[in-house]
Protein backbone atom coordinates (compact mmCIF):
# COMPACT_ATOMS: atom_id res chain seq x y z
CA UNK A 1 0.00 0.00 0.00
CA UNK A 2 1.10 3.32 -1.02
CA UNK A 3 5.09 2.75 -0.93
CA UNK A 4 4.52 -0.96 -1.25
CA UNK A 5 6.04 -1.52 -4.46
CA UNK A 6 9.05 1.11 -4.31
CA UNK A 7 11.96 -1.09 -5.34
CA UNK A 8 15.32 -1.00 -3.47
CA UNK A 9 18.13 -1.14 -5.62
CA UNK A 10 19.00 -5.55 -5.21
CA UNK A 11 22.24 -4.99 -2.91
CA UNK A 12 20.70 -2.03 -0.95
CA UNK A 13 23.33 -0.88 1.87
CA UNK A 14 22.59 -0.27 5.31
CA UNK A 15 22.62 3.72 4.90
CA UNK A 16 23.66 6.39 7.81
CA UNK A 17 22.90 10.54 7.36
CA UNK A 18 25.91 12.19 5.77
CA UNK A 19 27.92 14.95 7.46
CA UNK A 20 25.83 13.31 10.75
CA UNK A 21 28.10 10.83 12.51
CA UNK A 22 27.85 10.79 15.83
CA UNK A 23 31.50 10.38 18.60
CA UNK A 24 32.25 6.92 19.27
CA UNK A 25 31.18 6.78 22.71
CA UNK A 26 27.71 7.78 21.40
CA UNK A 27 28.18 5.47 18.37
CA UNK A 28 28.34 2.16 20.57
CA UNK A 29 24.56 0.49 21.07
CA UNK A 30 23.11 2.88 19.05
CA UNK A 31 19.63 2.87 18.68
CA UNK A 32 18.89 1.22 15.04
CA UNK A 33 16.03 2.32 13.52
CA UNK A 34 14.44 -0.36 10.06
CA UNK A 35 13.02 2.28 7.99
CA UNK A 36 9.83 0.27 5.36
CA UNK A 37 9.83 1.79 1.95
CA UNK A 38 12.32 4.33 3.28
CA UNK A 39 9.95 7.36 2.38
CA UNK A 40 11.29 9.63 5.27
CA UNK A 41 14.64 8.84 6.20
CA UNK A 42 16.28 11.90 4.44
CA UNK A 43 14.42 13.87 6.49
CA UNK A 44 15.78 11.84 9.91
CA UNK A 45 19.18 13.17 8.79
CA UNK A 46 17.66 16.22 10.60
CA UNK A 47 17.59 15.19 13.83
CA UNK A 48 20.90 13.34 15.10
CA UNK A 49 20.45 14.05 18.33
CA UNK A 50 18.06 11.28 19.05
CA UNK A 51 21.09 8.86 18.63
CA UNK A 52 19.76 7.78 15.43
CA UNK A 53 22.14 7.28 12.84
CA UNK A 54 21.35 4.24 10.41
CA UNK A 55 18.33 4.03 8.73
CA UNK A 56 17.72 0.78 6.88
CA UNK A 57 15.28 0.00 4.08
CA UNK A 58 14.77 -3.91 4.12
CA UNK A 59 14.69 -6.01 0.87
CA UNK A 60 11.57 -8.13 -0.21
CA UNK A 61 11.13 -11.05 -2.44
CA UNK A 62 9.50 -10.24 -5.61
CA UNK A 63 9.95 -6.45 -4.52
CA UNK A 64 13.56 -5.06 -5.80
CA UNK A 65 15.22 -8.97 -5.36
CA UNK A 66 13.76 -12.38 -7.30
CA UNK A 67 11.75 -14.53 -6.10
CA UNK A 68 7.66 -14.97 -5.94
CA UNK A 69 6.04 -11.33 -4.33
CA UNK A 70 5.97 -11.28 -0.59
CA UNK A 71 3.38 -8.32 -0.50
CA UNK A 72 1.01 -8.63 2.10
CA UNK A 73 3.10 -11.81 3.55
CA UNK A 74 3.55 -11.23 7.09
CA UNK A 75 6.17 -14.22 8.02
CA UNK A 76 8.16 -12.88 4.87
CA UNK A 77 7.89 -9.55 5.54
CA UNK A 78 9.05 -10.16 9.32
CA UNK A 79 12.19 -12.47 8.59
CA UNK A 80 13.01 -9.90 5.81
CA UNK A 81 12.90 -6.88 8.76
CA UNK A 82 14.58 -8.70 11.02
CA UNK A 83 17.20 -10.38 9.19
CA UNK A 84 18.62 -6.85 8.15
CA UNK A 85 18.15 -5.51 11.43
CA UNK A 86 20.92 -8.54 12.19
CA UNK A 87 23.02 -7.73 9.45
CA UNK A 88 23.44 -4.09 9.96
CA UNK A 89 24.63 -5.58 13.26
CA UNK A 90 27.57 -7.19 11.37
CA UNK A 91 28.58 -3.45 10.04
CA UNK A 92 32.16 -2.94 11.12
CA UNK A 93 32.44 0.46 12.50
CA UNK A 94 29.15 1.46 12.64
CA UNK A 95 28.40 0.20 16.82
CA UNK A 96 25.07 -0.99 16.40
CA UNK A 97 23.09 -2.32 19.08
CA UNK A 98 20.65 -4.39 19.66
CA UNK A 99 17.60 -2.38 20.40
CA UNK A 100 15.90 -1.95 17.29
CA UNK A 101 13.03 0.93 16.36
CA UNK A 102 10.90 -0.54 13.48
CA UNK A 103 9.25 2.71 11.54
CA UNK A 104 6.62 1.92 8.12
CA UNK A 105 4.35 3.40 6.62
CA UNK A 106 1.08 1.26 5.08
CA UNK A 107 2.41 -2.11 4.31
CA UNK A 108 5.18 -0.60 5.81
CA UNK A 109 3.37 -0.66 9.10
CA UNK A 110 2.15 -4.07 8.21
CA UNK A 111 5.55 -5.20 8.14
CA UNK A 112 6.69 -3.40 11.55
CA UNK A 113 3.79 -5.01 13.32
CA UNK A 114 4.51 -8.59 11.93
CA UNK A 115 8.09 -8.35 13.32
CA UNK A 116 7.54 -7.30 16.53
CA UNK A 117 5.16 -9.88 17.24
CA UNK A 118 7.97 -12.66 15.83
CA UNK A 119 10.89 -10.86 17.16
CA UNK A 120 11.17 -13.00 20.39
CA UNK A 121 10.91 -16.18 18.24
CA UNK A 122 12.60 -15.33 15.13
CA UNK A 123 15.37 -12.82 15.83
CA UNK A 124 15.73 -13.33 20.24
CA UNK A 125 19.02 -11.13 20.01
CA UNK A 126 16.83 -7.98 19.15
CA UNK A 127 15.20 -6.35 21.25
CA UNK A 128 12.80 -4.32 19.82
CA UNK A 129 12.17 -0.87 21.81
CA UNK A 130 8.92 0.80 20.20
CA UNK A 131 7.17 0.31 16.67
CA UNK A 132 5.91 3.20 14.40
CA UNK A 133 3.30 2.72 12.23
CA UNK A 134 1.41 5.25 9.79
CA UNK A 135 -1.11 4.53 7.72
CA UNK A 136 -1.01 0.85 8.68
CA UNK A 137 -2.89 -1.95 7.43
CA UNK A 138 -4.27 -3.66 10.20
CA UNK A 139 -7.16 -5.41 9.02
CA UNK A 140 -6.72 -7.29 5.50
CA UNK A 141 -10.81 -7.86 5.04
CA UNK A 142 -11.92 -4.97 6.59
CA UNK A 143 -9.54 -2.72 3.92
CA UNK A 144 -10.04 -4.75 0.56
CA UNK A 145 -13.87 -4.63 1.14
CA UNK A 146 -13.74 -0.98 1.73
CA UNK A 147 -11.82 -0.25 -1.22
CA UNK A 148 -12.44 -2.76 -3.82
CA UNK A 149 -15.03 -0.43 -5.08
CA UNK A 150 -12.22 1.77 -6.85
CA UNK A 151 -9.08 2.50 -8.81
CA UNK A 152 -6.73 2.12 -5.47
CA UNK A 153 -8.83 -0.89 -4.31
CA UNK A 154 -8.68 -2.45 -7.54
CA UNK A 155 -4.72 -2.00 -7.49
CA UNK A 156 -4.01 -3.26 -4.05
CA UNK A 157 -6.35 -6.04 -4.68
CA UNK A 158 -4.52 -6.97 -8.07
CA UNK A 159 -1.02 -6.98 -5.97
CA UNK A 160 -2.22 -8.96 -3.28
CA UNK A 161 -4.02 -11.20 -5.10
CA UNK A 162 -0.99 -11.96 -7.50
CA UNK A 163 1.19 -12.40 -4.59
CA UNK A 164 -1.03 -14.82 -2.34
CA UNK A 165 -1.35 -16.70 -5.54
CA UNK A 166 2.34 -17.27 -6.21
CA UNK A 167 3.13 -17.71 -2.51
CA UNK A 168 0.14 -20.01 -1.47
CA UNK A 169 -0.15 -22.04 -4.59
CA UNK A 170 -0.51 -25.59 -2.73
CA UNK A 171 -3.61 -24.19 -0.63
CA UNK A 172 -5.55 -22.66 -3.51
CA UNK A 173 -7.40 -24.20 -6.37
CA UNK A 174 -6.00 -24.64 -10.25
CA UNK A 175 -5.62 -21.30 -11.87
CA UNK A 176 -6.48 -19.27 -8.36
CA UNK A 177 -6.79 -15.85 -9.44
CA UNK A 178 -10.07 -17.15 -11.78
CA UNK A 179 -11.39 -18.53 -8.45
CA UNK A 180 -11.93 -14.70 -7.11
CA UNK A 181 -11.38 -12.23 -9.79
CA UNK A 182 -13.73 -11.86 -12.97
CA UNK A 183 -12.06 -13.07 -16.08
CA UNK A 184 -10.87 -8.92 -17.31
CA UNK A 185 -9.75 -9.13 -13.20
CA UNK A 186 -7.53 -12.47 -13.48
CA UNK A 187 -6.23 -11.18 -17.28
CA UNK A 188 -5.19 -7.64 -15.35
CA UNK A 189 -3.97 -8.72 -12.06
CA UNK A 190 -0.54 -10.15 -12.85
CA UNK A 191 0.11 -7.49 -15.38
CA UNK A 192 -0.78 -4.20 -12.57
CA UNK A 193 1.25 -6.50 -10.28
CA UNK A 194 4.47 -5.94 -12.54
CA UNK A 195 3.78 -2.37 -12.46
CA UNK A 196 5.25 0.42 -9.90
CA UNK A 197 2.69 2.23 -7.67
CA UNK A 198 5.51 5.08 -7.92
CA UNK A 199 6.40 5.66 -11.13
CA UNK A 200 3.63 3.63 -13.11
CA UNK A 201 0.72 5.36 -11.29
CA UNK A 202 -1.25 6.20 -14.85
CA UNK A 203 0.01 2.62 -16.98
CA UNK A 204 -1.91 0.93 -13.34
CA UNK A 205 -4.99 3.25 -13.59
CA UNK A 206 -5.25 2.49 -17.50
CA UNK A 207 -5.59 -0.79 -16.81
CA UNK A 208 -7.60 -0.85 -13.34
CA UNK A 209 -10.05 1.48 -13.90
CA UNK A 210 -12.42 -0.23 -16.45
CA UNK A 211 -12.59 -2.91 -13.67
CA UNK A 212 -14.05 -1.21 -11.25
CA UNK A 213 -17.01 -2.66 -10.09
CA UNK A 214 -15.86 -5.86 -12.02
CA UNK A 215 -12.93 -7.09 -10.29
CA UNK A 216 -13.75 -9.63 -7.87
CA UNK A 217 -16.89 -12.26 -8.15
CA UNK A 218 -17.29 -12.23 -4.70
CA UNK A 219 -16.23 -11.14 -1.50
CA UNK A 220 -12.43 -12.20 -0.28
CA UNK A 221 -13.66 -12.47 2.95
CA UNK A 222 -15.66 -15.22 2.87
CA UNK A 223 -13.94 -17.15 -0.76
CA UNK A 224 -12.89 -20.65 0.42
CA UNK A 225 -8.80 -20.28 0.86
CA UNK A 226 -8.58 -16.62 0.20
CA UNK A 227 -10.47 -15.71 3.49
CA UNK A 228 -8.15 -17.60 5.49
CA UNK A 229 -5.16 -16.16 3.81
CA UNK A 230 -6.31 -12.49 4.72
CA UNK A 231 -7.09 -13.51 7.96
CA UNK A 232 -3.48 -15.30 8.17
CA UNK A 233 -1.98 -12.40 6.68
CA UNK A 234 -3.73 -9.84 9.31
CA UNK A 235 -1.84 -8.82 12.23
CA UNK A 236 -3.00 -10.55 15.87
CA UNK A 237 -5.09 -8.13 18.13
CA UNK A 238 -2.68 -9.17 20.41
CA UNK A 239 -0.80 -6.50 22.80
CA UNK A 240 2.53 -5.62 21.73
CA UNK A 241 5.37 -5.92 24.42
CA UNK A 242 7.15 -2.85 22.81
CA UNK A 243 5.79 1.02 22.78
CA UNK A 244 3.81 1.65 19.65
CA UNK A 245 3.47 5.15 17.64
CA UNK A 246 0.32 4.95 15.36
CA UNK A 247 -0.12 8.12 12.97
CA UNK A 248 -3.03 8.24 10.48
CA UNK A 249 -4.40 10.55 8.26
CA UNK A 250 -7.85 11.98 8.67
CA UNK A 251 -8.31 12.48 4.57
CA UNK A 252 -6.82 8.76 3.66
CA UNK A 253 -9.06 7.30 1.41
CA UNK A 254 -7.17 3.82 1.13
CA UNK A 255 -6.17 2.81 4.83
CA UNK A 256 -9.43 4.07 6.37
CA UNK A 257 -9.10 6.25 9.83
CA UNK A 258 -11.88 3.79 11.44
CA UNK A 259 -9.74 0.41 10.84
CA UNK A 260 -6.57 2.15 12.13
CA UNK A 261 -8.70 3.38 15.09
CA UNK A 262 -10.31 -0.10 15.59
CA UNK A 263 -6.58 -1.71 16.07
CA UNK A 264 -5.35 1.13 18.46
CA UNK A 265 -8.73 0.71 20.63
CA UNK A 266 -7.81 -3.29 20.78
CA UNK A 267 -3.88 -2.33 21.24
CA UNK A 268 -4.97 0.17 24.08
CA UNK A 269 -7.33 -2.32 25.75
CA UNK A 270 -4.60 -5.30 25.94
CA UNK A 271 -2.22 -2.91 27.76
CA UNK A 272 0.11 -1.95 24.68
CA UNK A 273 1.86 1.60 25.76
CA UNK A 274 0.33 3.39 22.64
CA UNK A 275 0.89 7.00 21.07
CA UNK A 276 -1.66 7.71 18.46
CA UNK A 277 -1.96 10.90 16.42
CA UNK A 278 -4.74 11.62 13.99
CA UNK A 279 -3.31 14.44 11.91
CA UNK A 280 -6.59 16.45 10.16
CA UNK A 281 -5.01 17.04 6.84
CA UNK A 282 -2.97 14.14 5.87
CA UNK A 283 -3.40 11.96 3.37
CA UNK A 284 -2.33 7.94 2.87
CA UNK A 285 0.70 9.87 0.82
CA UNK A 286 1.45 12.24 3.27
CA UNK A 287 0.83 10.98 6.30
CA UNK A 288 4.21 9.46 7.10
CA UNK A 289 6.19 12.63 6.71
CA UNK A 290 3.46 14.70 8.11
CA UNK A 291 3.53 12.37 11.56
CA UNK A 292 8.04 12.95 11.83
CA UNK A 293 7.52 15.75 14.05
CA UNK A 294 5.94 13.42 16.70
CA UNK A 295 7.17 10.41 15.26
CA UNK A 296 11.04 12.11 16.34
CA UNK A 297 9.83 13.16 20.03
CA UNK A 298 8.49 9.88 20.58
CA UNK A 299 11.65 8.44 20.04
CA UNK A 300 13.57 10.28 21.43
CA UNK A 301 11.81 9.29 24.57
CA UNK A 302 11.95 5.36 23.96
CA UNK A 303 13.80 4.35 27.62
Amino acid sequence: MSSHRMLPPPMAPARWCPGRTPPPERRQGALLPVVLHRSSSLKACRTSWLRVTWWLPPITPGMGIAGPSSFLIGATEAANVLDIARAARGIEGIGAGNRVVLWGHSQGGHASIFAAQRAASYASELAIAGVAVAAPATNLGALLSADIGDVSGVTIGAYAFTSYAQAYSSRLPNDPLTTILTPAGAAAAPKMAELCLLGQNSELHTIANPLIGSFVTGDPTQAPGWSQLLAENTPAQAPLTAPLFVAQGAKDTLVRPEITAAYVAAQTQGGTAVESHVLPDATHGTVALDAMPYLMKWMAALP
